[in-house]
């Protein structure tokens, strides 16, 4: 009985770290509002690969540098990120 609680408790810990590992490689940015404390939003630290270009409503069809990921787009811009390879754009 004694060695299943302390596997429970070594389950328990490991999950745990993964856990906390996860949340640590998280960033809260600024959300490009107003400033408020209210509109950040958090963001995973990550680059999709083989970006190619993107796309923004405000910028109409023209090509611009992709950001890593949606989070770090234009926020309420409307972008697109494309692919170098023809895998389906991600709309953000």
């Amino acid at each position: 009985m004694e060695i299943k609680k302390i596997r429970v408790a070594a389950l328990l810990l490991v999950f745990g770290v993964i856990l906390i590992m996860g949340i640590g490689n998280m960033k809260k940015v600024d959300a490009q509002s107003d400033g408020d404390d209210d509109d950040e939003k958090i963001c995973p630290q990550f680059c999709y690969d083989n970006l190619d270009y993107m796309t923004c409503r405000s910028t109409g069809d023209q090509k611009r540098t992709p950001s890593c990921n949606c989070c770090l787009a234009p926020t309420n811009d409307g972008c697109i990120l494309y692919f170098a390879n023809g895998d389906a754009p991600i709309v953000c």
